[in-house]
């Protein structure tokens, strides 16, 4: 029992971490350049890693939209407390533990290997961490520099007043295909 309040402490305290919120853009950085020098080292069909490419920043569009919607937003499950945290205050530096991101994108980066080849998994991640990336820049923006994309600002401080509609940070694509667009 200690051991498992000790690790969620440990957890804890490096989400609220301001260093970890900043290094996990470095983290994040690092392994899409890591997986297109890879991916660009090893390529053969060029048309086909541009589209794996894409399809991979698009996946991370729907991926966003789940996790947010039914892991953030679901009270069952541990992140469901921190996300609310963010509610509350839009502005305070909380972030998944950067570890945590970086490993779940390198195993997703090992399964694709298996499933179809090291050349489109290096491209499908790669997108899928441009992705990320670009998650985590907008919405950091979105709470840092209000005027920042004045109406994808306010689609989502729609949501924050309003938790169950509005779930898309980067695209309200998702919302629509899933009927939370308010």
């Amino acid at each position: 029992m200690r051991k498992n309040i000790d690790q969620k402490n440990f957890l804890d305290s490096v989400a609220q971490s301001k260093y970890n919120y900043w290094f996990s853009f470095v983290s994040d950085a690092t392994l899409f350049v890591a997986l297109i020098t890879y991916g660009v080292f090893i390529a053969f069909f060029v048309l086909l890693d541009i589209m794996f490419f894409v399809a991979g920043f698009f996946l991370l569009g729907l991926i966003e939209y789940a996790v947010h919607r039914w892991v953030f937003h679901n009270p069952k499950t541990p992140a469901f407390q921190k996300h609310m945290q963010h509610h509350g205050d839009p502005k305070r530096l909380l972030a998944l533990p950067w570890f945590v991101s970086t490993s779940t994108l390198v195993c997703l980066w090992g399964l694709f290997c298996l499933l179809i080849g090291r050349e489109f998994a290096s491209f499908l991640v790669a997108g899928m961490v441009l992705g990320y990336l670009y998650y985590g820049l907008v919405h950091h923006l979105q709470h840092q520099l209000p005027g920042f994309w004045k109406k994808r600002t306010a689609y989502h401080e729609i949501h924050h007043k309003h938790p169950n509609i509005n779930y898309g940070v980067t695209t309200s694509f998702w919302d629509v295909v899933f009927r939370t667009k308010k």
